[in-house]
């Protein structure tokens, strides 16, 4: 049986999505089954309005239902509106039921009619009127959509905000449904987005931009592209979202140095010290024990490949490799992992979008990386160097991992794209078929960027939003 975490991010948003709801769900039939068997009556932890006492109700009241009939009734509705709210809307899905709860509770407390008032309608009824407001103020298709199914599965529910009936609590409902009204104005800007419309972008030179980290506000962006919402996105880590490319340059460098120095030399050999260029050219990018073959290649030095189990102090491929990520993990025990803040505001914002998010990276230690800076739960898939020999993926230039990544989001390679500050990151992206290969020249290397095939280059992530991307691509 598949894990969880081995599924498409279509498949683990939908599961996700449940498991809050049923979870709530339990809870209320537990609660009704443990005081009915006990002959409990808990109707005192309702909400009674204006009294101290009443004040406990805001958050139990949703818990507690006077008969079996009044529980089966709300469960369905509950669950289903729950499940929509958090699978349409993600994190801020879970906010706006909290809020649901607490703000149709306190308003209830404060304006009902001094009785007690139980059930979970309050928050079914706010649910709902998000679900339908939100769809319609964002004018965004999908979401309409959602609106109108709620209209027409719950459209009858408008009753129950009239006084009809004295059993049944239609402040409740009345409450609920205004928090779940002003939550779907406030929260109109945050979470899924219509993508902006032809007319509404402005103009562009023809002609391909270099984008820069100037806050010129003339700087022009192309925008000549059909406007699609990207299937998937998929960062390289070290110098796109850490700066551990600094580490691995200088674990590199130290590696290396020190192997040429206490080299004997031999007739054709360059044992000139490692330099910046040789970390970009030769090294950046591709798996440790590619990096090392390719570089030795370059000075003409001729040593056995080894096994990946050679210790660091054996002189094969496998075992230089070894070294220096022997020396890679000391310096981030020793320094720690510092993360761009720009890359850690745009994953968090396309996270909030529902954009399905990937990291794909030659490292072997990229899970472990990715776990230091706490924005593992951001991604739907980490692909790194230990997946990649599993799966036997070849490195980059291949695009053998970003085809990976994006048939764990269930991706299209066309409709995604690729973020990369690496030569051979980015030739793996346009090899692969990706329909954005985004440069991050963070070292100012648009030109060799450029060349490799990127589609947009940047200074900085600080450049790159979801309009932008959205208008990118074609």
């Amino acid at each position: 049986m598949k894990n969880i975490r081995d599924l498409p991010i279509s498949k683990k948003r939908a599961i996700y999505s449940l498991l809050f709801p049923f979870f709530i769900l339990v809870i209320l039939w537990l609660v009704f089954f443990v005081s009915a068997t006990l002959h409990l009556d808990l109707t005192s932890w309702g909400i009674f309005p204006r009294r101290l006492s009443g004040l406990k109700g805001i958050l139990f009241a949703p818990f507690i239902h006077g008969s079996l009939k009044h529980l089966a009734n709300n469960s369905l509705p509950l669950f289903f509106l729950m499940a929509g709210t958090i699978y349409f809307y993600r994190d801020l899905g879970y906010k706006v039921i909290l809020y649901v709860w607490l703000m149709g509770g306190a308003w209830v407390w404060i304006a009902a009619r001094p009785a007690y008032h139980i059930g979970a309608s309050g928050v079914i009824y706010g649910l709902a009127s998000f679900l339908f407001f939100s769809g319609i103020l964002r004018k965004y298709v999908p979401l309409i959509a959602i609106s109108l199914l709620v209209a027409f599965w719950y459209g009858s529910m408008i009753w129950g905000v009239f006084p009809l009936l004295e059993e049944i609590s239609w402040e409740s409902h009345l409450l609920g449904a205004l928090a779940g009204f002003i939550l779907a104005i406030v929260y109109r800007r945050e979470g899924p987005q219509r993508p902006p419309a032809s007319w509404e972008l402005e103009e562009e030179v023809p002609g391909f931009n270099v984008s820069s980290t100037s806050t010129d506000h003339n700087t022009r962006f192309d925008y000549n592209y059909a406007h699609m919402q990207p299937e998937g996105i998929i960062f390289d880590l070290d110098g796109v979202i850490t700066d551990t490319a600094a580490v691995h340059a200088k674990a590199w460098k130290k590696m290396f140095d020190d192997f040429l120095s206490s080299r004997q030399q031999k007739a054709g050999e360059d044992l000139r010290e490692f330099s910046t260029g040789d970390y970009r050219q030769f090294v950046d990018g591709k798996p440790r024990y590619e990096g090392v073959a390719s570089f030795l290649r370059s000075r003409n030095i001729l040593i056995p490949y080894g096994d990946p189990s050679d210790p660091p102090e054996k002189e094969t491929v496998c075992g230089l490799g070894n070294r220096k990520n022997l020396l890679f993990n000391t310096i981030v025990e020793k320094e720690g992992v510092k993360v761009y803040s720009s890359s850690a505001a745009l994953i968090r914002s396309l996270h909030t979008e529902g954009i399905p998010l990937a990291v794909a990276s030659s490292s072997k230690n990229c899970r472990t990386v990715l776990e230091k800076t706490g924005l593992l739960p951001f991604f739907g898939a980490c692909i790194g160097g230990l997946i990649s020999a599993e799966k036997q993926l070849k490195g980059k230039p291949e695009p053998d991992i970003f085809l990976y990544a994006a048939s764990m989001l269930n991706a299209s390679p066309a409709h995604s794209v690729v973020i990369e500050d690496a030569v051979s990151g980015v030739q793996a992206g346009k090899k692969g078929g990706f329909g954005l290969v985004i440069g991050v020249a963070r070292e100012k290397n648009e030109a060799e960027l450029m060349n490799a095939g990127a589609d947009w280059i940047v200074r900085d992530l600080s450049e790159v939003t979801l309009s932008k991307i959205r208008a990118r691509m074609g």
